[in-house]
């Protein structure tokens, strides 16, 4: 038996302060583009967790479906910024599981 469970985040909005409902991605892609110099003007996270029961529950899969507008910010320090936050994010990396995503850049 497996279910999929969407996790709706809301908009990190610079200047606001961030809470759980937000994301640990969207929080450390934030980040990631902070240090490379730009900052977002909006990133969207919708996260797709999917768990099984065989003895217990476990999450097998997520699937992240990102969306940013980062002002001045071109497609490679969007690439770079996005797979450091996928790599990096603590939460990704407490649950050891397969982690896929759909990342885009709006103009």
């Amino acid at each position: 038996m497996q279910y999929q469970l969407p996790a709706h985040y809301n908009r990190l909005v610079p200047g606001r302060a961030w809470d759980n409902k937000e994301g640990a991605f969207t929080m450390a892609l934030s980040a990631q583009l902070e240090s490379a110099g730009f900052q977002a003007e909006r990133l969207d996270t919708t996260a797709t967790v999917n768990f099984k029961k065989v003895k217990k529950w476990k999450v097998t899969s997520i699937h992240l479906d990102v969306r940013g507008k980062v002002p001045r910010g071109d497609q490679a320090t969007w690439e770079k910024a996005t797979a450091a936050a996928q790599k990096g994010c603590p939460i990704s990396q407490l649950l050891k599981t397969t982690i896929t995503m759909n990342a885009k850049l709006e103009v």
